[in-house]
């Protein structure tokens, strides 16, 4: 990641963490924490994971699941992180 990429990452972090997101998480901090963050090392997963928990939790968290096929690729590809496994804290 580049610092314009870290410095994104780190406000969508923020706004996760202190439950802020009245509508105002911009699609740069939700690709880059539910699509870039998913290329992490398996064994550094377990925050990741972690993140999307929390921003599931939040309602603005709908956003990503809207439409046709919006959420059909995270979904898919937090099942494989799951899946692929085996053996770690990850798996299923």
């Amino acid at each position: 990641m580049d610092q314009i990429e870290l410095m994104h990452l780190e406000e969508g972090i923020q706004k996760i963490e202190k439950n802020v997101l009245k509508g105002d998480m911009r699609p740069v901090e939700r690709d880059l924490i539910w699509k870039k963050m998913a290329g992490w090392p398996v064994d550094r997963l377990m925050p990741v994971i972690d993140v999307w928990r929390m921003h599931l939790l939040h309602s603005t968290s709908t956003d990503v699941f809207k439409g046709t096929d919006h959420g059909y690729s995270y979904i898919g590809t937090v099942c494989k992180l799951l899946k692929d496994q085996p053996g770690t804290p990850l798996a299923v």
